[in-house]
């Protein structure tokens, strides 16, 4: 209910063809799952199975991503913060003024410390954005481009913030003696379902393997 707040207001404030159609395509996903959403590229190396759990080997290229990083206590949820910024960049509040359309994944990066996590939340930027993208009036948000890493992959339902710590703990578990060969000290947490979608929902954790 928040985020649809934020956003008719986001609306309201710019109601151009290309916010609506970011919004639009952010929200299918009640009942389906935004198929038509450009997706971060990737390739399967391998399907893998230990002890009934399913994940998969994938690596990822050197791509353009927009992210913005907090840090807070455990137990705090500051994603909302972090996506609307994200969110209001896509819109168009970027010094060119360029509309970009909604991707999938939303990918955060997340390095647990003692008493707090820190949070690297990122959109991946569409073909359109990836070669140029805007430059972010907000100097909270920034452009990234990573490096190309190789991933172990495991799905899971429920909400990427809020299930996500728990289900790493769960596949560093499973992997056993084999997480030895990826890094724990941070994983990333992928969301591909709308906030609205409140049934079969789609979510990733992932390990870095260590080169």
């Amino acid at each position: 209910m928040f985020l649809l707040i934020a956003l008719v207001g986001v609306v309201s404030c710019s109601p151009t063809p290309q916010i609506l159609d970011s919004i639009s395509g952010f929200f299918k996903g009640v009942t389906g799952d935004s198929g038509d959403l450009e997706e971060v590229p990737y390739k399967t190396i391998s399907k893998e199975q230990i002890d009934g759990l399913a994940y998969e080997i994938r690596e990822y290229p050197s791509v353009n991503w927009v992210c913005k990083q907090m840090k807070y206590a455990v137990g705090d949820k500051p994603s909302r913060g972090q996506f609307m910024s994200l969110f209001r960049y896509i819109s168009g509040s970027n010094e060119e003024r360029q509309e970009i359309a909604m991707t999938r994944p939303v990918l955060s990066k997340m390095t647990p410390n003692k008493d707090s996590m820190t949070s690297n939340m990122c959109f991946y930027l569409d073909s359109s954005a990836q070669a140029n993208p805007p430059t972010p009036e907000d100097k909270t948000v920034v452009v990234e481009t990573n490096k190309p890493f190789t991933v172990a992959v495991y799905e899971f339902g429920g909400y990427a913030s809020e299930d996500s710590v728990d289900e790493a703990k769960m596949f560093a578990k499973k992997l056993g003696d084999r997480v030895n060969t990826v890094d724990t000290d941070y994983y990333y947490s992928a969301g591909y379902s709308s906030p609205m979608k409140f049934w079969n929902r789609k979510n990733e954790v992932m390990f870095v393997l260590k080169q």
